[in-house]
């Protein structure tokens, strides 16, 4: 999940994902590790060298899918063994083959609505206000690559950071407020 940052922000442009790969990489390096990437289009190479943690999606799915399954086949075991007990040609009050296909279904369903409220979640959405807005010319342009360091975040010199963002290549550089 991505942490809440406050303070002050470096806001760099890019003209090529070559100069954003070359930022992020010498943030790294630098142990600048609070930073955030906007681009008009995925660039994987960037996406690979950021080194996300683990998501918590999966098991988020997993575990929903996994409770709605269950607590589905206990409400079917109790409506048809304990609270309306009907004999039908002899057969047994609760046969698990008769809820299966509907317990899947649930466990499936339970599944997806886990997933998409830990994608909410984790990325703390809805969101309609984010510092990036503060940037003056940010969503004018459709065809530059953004970086964000965040300099509050950890003992990050803002003057260190605008020339490190400089020398990697960023055509401007501005102070966000974040």
């Amino acid at each position: 999940m991505p942490e809440e940052h406050t303070g002050v922000a470096q806001l760099a442009r890019f003209e090529t994902p070559a100069d954003l790969l070359h930022a992020v990489r010498a943030c790294r390096q630098k142990q600048w590790l609070a930073f955030a990437i906007y681009t008009p289009f995925p660039v994987e190479e960037i996406q690979s060298s950021m080194h996300y943690a683990p998501t918590r999606v999966p098991w988020a799915a997993f575990w929903t899918g996994v409770v709605l399954a269950l607590s589905l086949l206990v409400m079917q075991w109790y409506s048809a063994a304990i609270d309306y007990p009907y004999i039908v040609a002899g057969r047994p009050f609760f046969s698990l083959p008769a809820f299966a296909v509907i317990t899947g279904v649930m466990a499936m369903l339970g599944g997806v609505l886990g997933s998409f409220v830990a994608m909410l979640v984790g990325n703390r959405l809805p969101q309609p206000y984010h510092q990036v807005f503060n940037a003056d010319d940010f969503g004018c342009d459709t065809e530059s690559f953004w970086l964000m360091l965040y300099s509050g975040a950890a003992d990050i010199d803002a003057q260190a950071a605008r020339d490190c963002l400089a020398e990697c290549g960023a055509t401007t550089t501005q102070e966000v407020e974040a």
